[in-house]
């Protein structure tokens, strides 16, 4: 169960647009989380003593945690220039979270919350085509907690950039050309607090979509 507390001030362009300021807090009860432990050895370890030295994962419910932090967020489409640039139009925004919580062991941050998130980006509408590039961050952040600092699985920071091209051959339908995660950056598993120590690095690769879209 959680108490919710927000608080927004928001701004209004002319014609089309939004700049705002929001703060909150989450207060919550018997919270959720992901934990990470090794089982013991010994006939008393819960098991009838098999499983010793495997790694247990598993959601429970712990204490009480707590959730606060801002948000700011900017979205404007820039009619006011001459043309054809009236057809840019530009997004921000970027969310700050601090959160605490109650285990077993004592007071730690939640897992899964991601302290610092941006986004970013620009668009642009011409005629018949339209483009767009978007930015993202998503800091480091607790992936599973265990009592052991040094065992805990964390992400790293990670940024990527998407393109999006749209040209529209009539109302309706349009040809679409997509690059997805141009920089080719993915999520990196590291434990403890030092970046460097990681375990596990995966890479994708960028996507490419192109097509045909349609609304009928």
């Amino acid at each position: 169960t959680t108490d919710n507390y927000d608080l927004s001030l928001e701004y209004y362009f002319e014609p089309a647009g939004l700049f705002s300021v929001g703060v909150f807090r989450k207060d919550i009860k018997d919270f959720l989380s992901e934990t990470s432990d090794e089982i013991d050895t010994g006939p008393d370890n819960g098991f009838g003593g098999n499983y010793g030295g495997f790694t247990l994962n598993t959601t429970t419910n712990q204490g009480e945690a707590k959730i606060e932090g801002y948000e700011i967020n900017y979205n404007q489409r820039l009619t006011m220039l001459p043309k054809p640039f009236n057809g840019l139009g530009l997004f921000a925004n970027y969310t700050y979270l601090k959160t605490s919580g109650t285990y077993r062991e004592g007071a730690a941050e939640l897992a899964g919350f991601v302290p610092r998130t941006g986004n970013a980006g620009a668009s642009f509408r011409w005629r018949k085509f339209e483009a767009r590039v978007a930015w993202r961050y998503t800091g480091a952040h607790l992936r599973s907690y265990n009592a052991n600092e040094f065992a805990q699985n964390r992400f790293r920071p990670v940024e990527a950039i998407d393109i999006n091209l749209l040209y529209q051959i009539r109302p309706g339908i349009g040809l679409f050309f997509d690059i997805i995660n141009a920089k080719d950056k993915w999520p990196e598993n590291y434990t403890g607090l030092d970046q460097g120590r990681v375990t596990f690095s995966d890479q994708y690769g960028t996507r490419y979509n192109m097509g045909i879209s349609g609304r009928f």
